[in-house]
């Protein structure tokens, strides 16, 4: 008899220890993990440097809305890829959606942003041309270190000498001291970096429109649960849009920071 308790009272320790096991995988399940998010730190108002700005608001309000909670991490914008492609980060944002970074990530559905990009200029040397394909051959031109600039621009890079910088600030220094012949900065960007720089608005000339960017957050490919956080980014995107606070974020009435 007081084996068989022994072996009851042992059957007994076991059946518990597996209920707290498959009670804490199913909470677990229910509530996930907080995510980690890479943001760049030079893309204002945007993104700034602190790591605050008008798509973290974006993507702190629809991740809210679904009941995640994310945790953001500033860097330099080629770190942020690289982290998100190693899977040290879950997922990083701004992002444009082109062939070449599908290659490389996960994408949602839905944009978190669509922003303008237009060609800026030199006050005193000021190009006019519609597209890539008539810019001439040799001309230099001011980017950022790893930014996408459109499908159509990965056809015509070769033709032009590139200079790539880490800031914004650093593509008006080279236009206005005539260093380079041409930027493609976003519209929204360089406006906020000319009045940050206390600059007037005719210190470089903006041209026509180079592109419009579907701005997206990435997720790694190393991150078994990148699908589930895309869809549920998608699913929050949608109640804010819904709900009119995803308006008021963008024309920037209200912030979240």
């Amino acid at each position: 008899m007081i084996i068989q308790l022994r072996w009851l009272g042992a059957l007994l320790s076991a059946l518990i220890a597996v209920s707290v096991v498959a009670a804490g995988a199913e909470l677990e399940e229910r509530v996930p993990a907080e995510l980690v998010l890479g943001v760049e730190n030079s893309w204002a108002p945007y993104a700034y440097e602190n790591g605050q700005g008008i798509s973290v608001d974006v993507v702190r309000a629809a991740y809210s809305a679904v009941g995640r909670s994310v945790a953001f991490r500033s860097r330099p914008y080629a770190r942020v890829l690289m982290e998100v492609e190693s899977g040290a980060l879950d997922g990083g944002f701004n992002v444009t959606r082109q062939a070449s970074t599908e290659r490389r990530f996960i994408f949602g559905a839905t944009p978190i942003l669509i922003a303008n990009g237009s060609y800026y200029f030199p006050s005193n040397r000021v190009m006019d041309f519609e597209g890539l394909s008539e810019i001439p051959v040799g001309t230099r031109l001011g980017l950022i270190i790893d930014y996408e600039y459109g499908d159509d621009y990965e056809d015509y890079r070769d033709r032009f000498f590139e200079s790539r910088v880490g800031r914004q600030q650093q593509i008006v220094r080279m236009l206005m001291a005539g260093r380079i012949d041409v930027a493609v900065m976003f519209d929204r960007v360089a406006s906020y970096t000319l009045q940050s720089m206390g600059l007037p608005k005719g210190s470089i000339v903006r041209g026509r429109v180079h592109h419009s960017s579907e701005i997206h957050v990435v997720f790694s490919k190393a991150n078994a649960e990148s699908l589930r956080n895309a869809e549920d980014l998608d699913l929050g995107l949608k109640i804010i849009k819904d709900s009119g606070l995803y308006a008021d974020i963008i024309s920037g009435s209200v912030s979240l920071n």
